[in-house]
């Protein structure tokens, strides 16, 4: 999800969910084989975009003068492409292999934390849920303004109060011998989020914490949406009276 926000400009974000899907496959048929994964998560890492991002030239139209002219406009986009996954996983496969695999050996396992701490700090970077962490700390007159449908900070705190005491919930499992059951965790999740925090939460502060996360609004987007179209069904058509007992 976080590759595929609007600041990357992907252009076919369902790429990524569909190399996620093969990527868990692939890595859960490994793991009953007793073989080393075919690939890990630096290509899906938002570390990855932002190094694939580029500056376009975009041709748009505008009307001047009842006249369209053409403009070019920059846009920042990623690189979409399957080298990057692809040379990752050739890589794996190459030092999983002797000799190779000796020189794997000697890597100091200090390296690979500094590397896991990188990656972990790029996502922050990028990841709202650090700013609303710092928000817990500052001083109620020193907040940023909210948007004027969302009341006030209570429900974004209590909200990212429950993100941290979730995701630290998770790493405890991942170190316990339940480690296993990561990936169900994450799953369940998803009926929380559209089911349960609806009801604990107001729509407003949904949208506001969840839509950097959403390409084309969310959940809360949708059902607005659906309940527009229900609504137009409902009223009579422009320049149509209502039908009356008397009309019929």
């Amino acid at each position: 999800i976080i590759c595929t926000i609007d600041r990357y400009g992907t252009k076919k974000p369902s790429g990524f969910a569909w190399d996620i899907v093969l990527l868990g496959t692939t890595t859960a048929l490994c793991g009953i084989l007793g073989i080393p994964p075919a690939n890990g998560l630096l290509p899906q890492a938002p570390l990855h975009s932002e190094n694939l991002m580029h500056t376009e030239k975009e041709e748009i139209l505008i009307s001047v003068d009842g006249e369209e002219k053409v403009e070019y406009r920059d846009v920042r986009r990623v690189h979409e492409q399957r080298w990057s996954a692809f040379l990752h996983a050739g890589a794996i496969l190459v030092f999983v292999s002797p000799p190779f695999q000796h020189v794997l050996g000697l890597t100091p396992t200090s390296v690979l934390a500094g590397l896991f701490i990188f990656m972990g700090e790029q996502s922050l970077s990028v990841n709202p849920i650090l700013y609303r962490f710092l928000y817990l700390l500052t001083p109620p007159s020193e907040l940023p303004k909210l948007p004027a449908d969302v009341k006030s900070y209570r429900g974004v705190h209590v909200y990212t109060v429950v993100q941290i005491v979730v995701t630290i919930v998770i790493f405890i499992v991942t170190l316990t011998k339940a480690a296993p059951a990561f990936p169900v965790l994450i799953i369940i999740l998803v009926p929380i989020r559209l089911l349960l925090m609806n009801r604990l939460w107001d729509r407003e502060t949904l949208r506001f914490v969840d839509a950097w996360a959403c390409r084309k609004g969310t959940p809360e987007d949708d059902k607005d949406l659906l309940a527009g179209e229900v609504n137009e069904k409902d009223d009579p058509s422009p320049g149509q009276p209502e039908e009356t007992v008397n009309d019929v």
